[in-house]
């Protein structure tokens, strides 16, 4: 499996996913979003989308969101495996039809994951634990 990582800032890398791909013989390539350089779909299989500081709906503060949001929407469609991990989980989540917003509350910390009833019967999110306790 060919696996490509979507960074927006030094300090939110692959962690665990890369040693996960690697342990695998997995292939792992990275880009910087804010180049707005993506490999060719045909190139990757599963499309990893990582964290950052910035807001995913703010696209005037962030103007390469544009090209990244247009490149998590074409992988979607081509069916790509996709995984969007906190900022890369809201990118996914708006390019799939979703709506984001701001959490009056801060979620730092350690926080038990809860089925719904879609996920309970998901064949990926049904093989996790309901109230899976979980860093963010």
């Amino acid at each position: 499996m060919r696996l490509h990582v979507i960074e927006h800032v030094a300090f939110e890398g692959p962690g665990a996913i890369a040693e996960w791909a690697v342990e695998r013989g997995h292939g792992l390539t990275k880009s910087q979003a804010l180049t707005e350089v993506f490999p060719p779909l045909a190139d990757i299989d599963f499309l990893v989308v990582m964290g950052g500081p910035m807001d995913a709906d703010d696209e005037e503060a962030s103007p390469w969101l544009v090209a990244e949001k247009r490149y998590v929407g074409e992988a979607m469609a081509a069916g790509r495996l996709v995984l969007g991990v906190c900022l890369g989980s809201q990118i996914v989540a708006e390019v799939g039809g979703g709506r984001i917003k701001r959490n009056p509350q801060i979620e730092i910390g350690y926080f038990p994951v809860r089925h719904t009833p879609a996920t309970a019967s998901d064949p990926v999110f049904s093989a996790f634990p309901d109230g899976l306790v979980v860093g963010h």
